[in-house]
Formats: structure tokens, sequence, C-alpha cells
């Protein structure tokens, strides 16, 4: 449905816009929020827990009673907040991150010239979710519907 596009855009705009607010409200360059800094190092860690983490929830939604027999693929038609297709809120999610890590990095790099690890992290962390994803239509295929 129309709808639920709309949702998507509207979620994901306000991902962007948090991401625009949080370097906006700045006076200066914040090279990271957390002590000790975040370094490159620390990204393939947020990568690979991102997908592992994914996969685990997914996999206890396959076996969970509550959730429909057979899931379908997700889509950008479908209610992200229909809890019987798990997968649906997932790829909202990773999309969420994903955008708002670039409009992150975008904002810092136009309003300062440089770069934070924050926004590389929301990157980071959107692309395992979707990463996972794609396991997860090869790992349980049997689980999703044939449409």
């Amino acid at each position: 449905m129309k709808k639920f596009i709309y949702l998507r855009l509207l979620i994901i705009f306000i991902g962007g816009s948090q991401a625009v607010y949080k370097v906006s409200s700045q006076d200066g360059f914040v090279k990271s929020y957390s002590e000790p800094a975040i370094t490159w190092k620390i990204l393939p860690l947020f990568f690979i827990f991102s997908i592992i983490g994914t996969l685990f929830v997914i996999s206890l939604q396959k076996s969970n009673p509550r959730t429909k027999k057979q899931w379908t693929k997700p889509s950008w038609h479908s209610n992200p907040f229909n809890f019987g297709n798990p997968v649906d809120f997932f790829h909202l999610a990773g999309i969420f991150f994903v955008i708002t890590g670039v409009v992150d990095i975008c904002s810092n790099y136009i309003k300062f010239g440089q770069i934070n690890m924050e926004g590389f992290i929301a990157l980071i962390t959107g692309t395992g979710v979707l990463v996972a994803l794609k396991l997860v239509e090869i790992f349980y295929k049997e689980k999703f519907s044939k449409e």
C-alpha cells in the first residue's frame, strides 16, 4: 500500500533530519562523543555484531509461534510494524541507519570539512543489518513464500 511507503519515508526523513540537527547545533567539530574516542579499527566489529545480532533475533523469530508461517521478502509497500513478518522491520531499521549515517557524515563534512565516527557507526551498522537480511533469505529460504 502507498501509505506504508509514506510511513517509511517519514521515518527515514526523521532520521536524516536528526543527523542534520545534531551537526548544525554544534559550535565546533566533535571528533567523537565517547571516551576513549572511537577509531577506524572498531568499525568492523560494529559490522560483524550487527550481522550476528540481526541473525540471532530473526532466528528467534523463526521459531516464534506469533510470526506468520511464511514470510515475504522486505518491501517498501508492506507494513514495517507487522511483527508477523519481522524482516520488514529490520529492513526499515537497516535503511534508517544507513541514511542517518550518510547524512551525518555529509553534514559534518559540509559544515566542518571533517568527518566523525558516529556517522560511520550508523552507516556500518545499517549495512550489516541489510547484509544479514540477505543471509536470512539464504539460510531460511523455506520460511519465505514463493511469491
